[in-house]
């Protein structure tokens, strides 16, 4: 990555950090590393309904100057959805994703091939100027009350505590 981008990146990371204290929301800028190959700021929410911790990351995704991409860039707000999985809930819990994506006001949710359960959403913003406090506020806000509107819904599928078909109902109302 352009060592000149990888600086701009980070230093915006640290405004956002700065955005997200004035709101009384604690946060970390990671440097990039053989683990992490890109700037990241963590932020801690509150535990969800079965005191596990989660977080949300936000990072730049990289140039696509090569694609002639040169002036917006795209900032990815990342969750790990902490879930209960059983045995035999995957695709009930695939279909019920794609339910739910159809009812949220930005990103998606997916499942990778480890079978990791995340919330995403890539935002495209000018390359020409810092992110806007008050928009970034708004979108974080927005993207964690989606977060919270189907994470219960969301675990108690996977955990098999709730039938597919009654989530489905329930979304359909």
């Amino acid at each position: 990555m352009n060592t000149n981008k990888q600086a701009r990146d980070l230093a915006e990371l640290g405004f956002l950090q700065q955005y997200f204290k004035e709101a009384g929301l604690e946060s970390e800028v990671i440097d990039p590393s053989e683990e992490v190959p890109i700037g990241t700021l963590l932020v801690p929410l509150t535990k969800d309904s079965q005191q596990r911790d989660r977080y949300l990351t936000f990072n730049f995704v990289p140039s696509l100057a090569h694609e002639g991409i040169e002036h917006i860039r795209l900032l990815q707000i990342y969750t790990q959805i902490p879930v209960s999985l059983v045995d035999g809930s995957l695709e009930k819990l695939e279909k019920l994703l794609l339910a739910i994506n159809c009812h949220l006001a930005i990103g998606h949710y997916s499942i990778r091939e480890n079978q990791e359960l995340h919330y995403r959403y890539v935002w495209c913003t000018s390359s020409g100027h810092l992110i806007p406090k008050e928009q970034i506020l708004e979108i974080t806000d927005l993207f964690i009350l989606m977060l919270d509107t189907f994470g219960g819904m969301i675990d108690s599928v996977a955990s098999g505590q709730t039938e597919l078909s009654e989530a489905l109902a329930f979304l359909e109302q």
